[in-house]
């Protein structure tokens, strides 16, 4: 044991001697004493900065939504114009892929939280809701003639039309759900700018319904045959994940300034598509209507990505000691890169994956107490 003790003198002995030379500030750091919250306080203290007193307090907020979405390049039908090629033949050109236009619409994203009394860390709850519907539609010629314009319909179908169809629509409603329970921290790094990042479980339900049609008009009883049919295509995508971002304010006089805040995450979930037709045929020089359903389906597991981002103005006004009402407006975009899909080709299972985003105005109102 004896050999032991030497050899713990021989190489603790230097240390010591380094300690006793130490600033009595400099040995605090090397126990441990000042923490990076207690050198975020002096910091506080030195730029004048007044933390609020610790205690528990409630946050009540609400948006309200006026936004556009776009789902980028979903086909639900092609359109050509029928030309004379060099030989004579008929062919056609001048190909245009027909989706889905939306317009502005209203939402919602409301919320609750709760400040924690220890360092500014705040949990809350928060809801997103906005539902809208994008149309389209398209005219054909019944039959094939130079410069007549044509409706080509093999975009998803279970059963390929036998006859031109004059007329094409297309209706698909999107609902978007999101939910996140989110915990953030507050910093107050100078009298005019507040940083808060956060970290959020989200869970997002996506929702789209299309009812799709191609028609034509039916002659009893006629030389060829006649067709015409419905399509009706439900795409979800249901997940749960994680995000991280910031939330940021700049005051520059009397509670008016700029907000800003950001996030990105991954959320894992299962992607369907079912899709049912509603095929209808009138063969040659009868005048019986055939009626067939077919059904197709198809659905996977997939990791998505989800970004979002908010930059405006905003004013705030402290009443009371620790009552604090504020209002904001800005532009925010939601984007959720491939979260779509889309049967191209059914019995090849070719489908289009496809960007859904959202963008526009956002103005909302928060109340703390």
């Amino acid at each position: 044991m004896k050999w032991i003790c030497l050899v713990l003198v021989v190489v603790f002995s230097p240390l010591f001697a380094i300690f006793e030379n130490l600033t009595p500030f400099e040995y605090e750091i090397h126990q441990g004493a000042a923490s990076i919250e207690e050198q975020l306080q002096k910091l506080e203290l030195e730029l004048g900065i007044k933390r609020p007193v610790p205690r528990t307090s409630w946050n009540l907020f609400g948006d309200f939504l006026y936004w556009k979405a776009s789902l980028d390049g979903v086909a639900y039908a092609t359109t050509a114009v029928e030309v004379v090629n060099a030989d004579g033949s008929l062919g056609q050109d001048r190909f245009k892929t027909r989706t889905v236009h939306f317009s502005y619409d209203p939402g919602f994203c409301i919320g609750i939280g709760v400040g924690l009394p220890y360092d500014n860390w705040d949990i809350g709850l928060r809801w997103l809701r906005f539902y809208t519907t994008g149309h389209d539609k398209a005219h054909g010629a019944a039959s094939d003639a130079a410069g007549g314009r044509v409706i080509l319909d093999s975009v998803g179908m279970l059963e390929a039309l036998v006859s031109n169809p004059t007329k094409a629509t297309a209706k698909c409603d999107i609902h978007l759900n999101v939910v996140d329970l989110y915990l953030g921290r507050r910093f107050l790094w100078s009298h005019y700018f507040e940083f808060r990042p956060y970290a959020a479980l989200r869970g997002a339900w996506i929702d789209l319904d299309w009812d799709i049609a191609f028609r034509a008009p039916i002659t009893i009883p006629s030389p060829v045959n006649q067709s015409y049919a419905f399509l009706d295509v439900d795409n979800d995508f249901n997940a749960i994940g994680f995000i991280g971002g910031f939330d940021s304010k700049w005051t520059f006089y009397k509670g008016l300034g700029l907000f800003c805040y950001a996030s990105a995450g991954l959320v894992y979930g299962e992607s369907s598509e079912k899709t049912k037709e509603k095929f209808f045929l009138v063969p040659a020089s009868t005048t019986t209507l055939i009626e067939q359903t077919l059904r197709a389906r198809n659905a996977t597991h997939a990791i998505k990505s989800v970004f979002d981002f908010t930059l405006g103005l905003k004013w705030e006004i402290l009443f009371k000691g620790h009552y604090q009402f504020g209002i904001h407006a800005g532009y925010e975009l939601l984007y959720w890169p491939n979260v779509t899909q889309k049967t191209v080709v059914q019995n090849m299972r070719i489908r289009d994956r496809s960007d859904l985003s959202f963008q526009g105005l956002i103005l909302g109102a928060g109340f703390d107490f």
